[in-house]
């Protein structure tokens, strides 16, 4: 996890739980907290929230629409 030390918290705001958190990485585009980051890498595809994910990610242009 990259922390980011010299940005705003409101720029630290994640871009899937619109949560503000010091912890995360910066995507192009965006901001994704670690305990999202945490979430997603550990949902199943079977999951509910797997496409609530899926479609936060599609909003930001991190997965093509397509997919």
């Amino acid at each position: 996890v990259i922390v980011m030390q010299n940005d705003s918290a409101e720029e630290r705001k994640c871009h899937i739980c619109n949560q503000q958190n010091a912890q995360g990485i910066w995507l192009i585009g965006g901001y994704i907290c670690a305990t999202c980051l945490d979430e997603i890498s550990a949902t199943d595809a079977q999951d509910p929230r797997y496409n609530f994910f899926i479609g936060k990610l599609k909003e930001y242009g991190w997965l093509d629409r397509e997919s």
